[in-house]
């Protein structure tokens, strides 16, 4: 699904890395663990050992979620030989355009996703380096939840409040805390308690996690049209 929604974008080849061991889902830390890359090239990558001076991986490391272009990182700190010798293999291979997301989830284990164009012409704009950081955030939320046990063999059922859905909701419409505030005549401080409350059961650690959780799960809706201001107390 991943691959086809990035496709007409003009990505057509992806990576999913396990950078660091996942105990919440008891898996091991492990490069590759999805590929769409080219098969010759991920051989020819492991057999040359190029996961410890993979220029990208190392860059993943040093900036937790965060997204990047492979050139954007030779412009702040120019690759030496060696890495700059595996990205040149890399565009040989197909894989240009390079961009990589790095991930942390709030258990502080980390992945990188990496996308690569085999035409090289993807405009790097800031409108699709969000949908390439959304698409992954949803994709790595899906795949833990695909891959954590379930509790009593069933999964835990998250509840919001109407408040808690009402806040979230303005969030996923783009709106800042203190947009929020103003809109629902509340403090700041009020719709940053209300925010936590929904981290802590959603189990997310930033916004963006939490809105696509809660539109996942279906506890909140994607819908321009939401604009009503309601006047009810809440707990």
């Amino acid at each position: 699904m991943l691959a086809d929604f990035l496709r007409p974008i003009g990505f057509d080849s992806q990576i999913f890395c396990l950078m660091t061991d996942h105990a919440s889902i008891g898996q091991p830390a492990k490069h590759g663990i999805m590929s769409g890359y080219p098969d010759d090239w991920m051989k020819h990558y492991v057999a040359s050992d190029y996961e410890p001076i993979d220029p990208i991986r190392k860059e993943a490391a040093l900036n937790l979620q965060s997204i990047f272009s492979w050139d954007g990182i030779d412009r702040i700190r120019p690759y030496n030989k060696n890495e700059r010798s595996i990205l040149n293999q890399a565009g040989d291979a197909g894989l240009r355009n390079g961009v990589a997301v790095s991930l942390l989830n709030s258990r502080q284990e980390r992945v990188c996703m990496g996308y690569a164009s085999s035409g090289g012409k993807v405009e790097l704009n800031p409108t699709t380096l969000s949908v390439l950081k959304l698409a992954s955030i949803q994709f790595y939320d899906a795949y833990q939840a695909l891959n954590r046990p379930a509790v009593g063999g069933r999964s835990p059922r998250v509840w919001l409040t109407e408040r808690e859905r009402e806040v979230l909701q303005w969030a996923a419409l783009g709106k800042s805390n203190p947009d929020i505030a103003t809109i629902l005549d509340i403090s700041d401080a009020t719709v940053a308690y209300f925010l936590q409350r929904c981290f802590f059961k959603l189990d997310a650690n930033s916004k963006t996690l939490a809105v696509v959780k809660a539109i996942r799960l279906g506890l909140i809706r994607l819908d321009e049209r939401f604009a009503v201001h309601s006047t009810k107390p809440y707990l």
